[in-house]
């Protein structure tokens, strides 16, 4: 992996959205400097749904979990959950749960290892990949699927903006293909030396921007992993 030429400390840009990012930035620490400007805003959807004839609810991300315990209470229902943070935030809103431990692949492998014999309930947001709700089906798991919540497009903050121009390498961890795509439209061109960390090769792929001096994919698709990558990466740019 090549190192910029530059000294400068490096800063990292997180275009996660709010929560998530002020959460990634404190696993980050205080050493490096830390930009936030949100690619896309979460915006939770009013539903309503009758989970008695649903045996177990399934969950593709916190925020799904956010999106259901606004509107219904979750208290002793069973939970699928993608990853750890998700079926922690299912546990705390008194669900009984489980983790995939990774991405929409484990997911669907997890709810079919289970062998629910009765429906299965899949929250979502809006966009969303792995056609989890249809993998499901194609294998005798009847699922329904609620869109729980919206990922609005936002646009770079002038700061962020800023950065791109300077002469600090800057460090973009991304974690969804849809946040790559949606930041790499507005980074077509950068002064600042890039680096992208990416939570998978799928995610790596989406990217359409300016050509970064350094690119790296998480060893596993959780953000553990991407914390890890990414503090490697401002120790070695540093």
């Amino acid at each position: 992996m090549s190192k910029p030429v530059s000294k400068i400390t490096p800063v990292v840009l997180l275009t996660r959205p709010l929560v998530q990012a002020e959460e990634f930035r404190r696993m980050l620490g205080a050493k490096f400097q830390v930009v936030i400007s949100p690619i896309v805003e979460i915006k939770y959807l009013d539903f309503s749904v009758c989970t008695g004839e649903h045996q177990t609810l399934v969950f593709a991300s916190r925020n799904a979990v956010t999106a259901a315990a606004r509107c219904m209470d979750l208290r002793g229902l069973n939970a699928i959950a993608v990853g750890d943070r998700t079926a922690l935030a299912a546990s705390g809103q008194g669900m009984t749960s489980v983790s995939a431990g990774g991405n929409s692949d484990d997911l669907v492998a997890r709810v079919i290892a289970a062998g629910p014999t009765g429906k299965v309930l899949f929250f979502r947001g809006r966009h969303s990949r792995g056609d989890v709700a249809y993998r499901l089906k194609s294998v005798g798991i009847e699922t329904d699927t609620v869109i729980a919540y919206d990922q609005v497009q936002r646009r770079l903050s002038a700061e962020a903006l800023e950065l791109l121009k300077g002469d600090a390498p800057v460090i973009i961890p991304l974690f969804s293909p849809r946040s790559a795509a949606l930041v790499s439209s507005e980074v077509k061109e950068s002064r600042a030396p890039l680096a992208l960390v990416a939570m998978s090769k799928a995610v790596l792929d989406a990217w359409d921007g300016a050509n970064p001096a350094a690119e790296v994919v998480a060893a596993q698709p959780n953000v553990q992993a991407m914390e890890k990558e990414t503090l490697r990466l401002m120790r070695t740019w540093a």
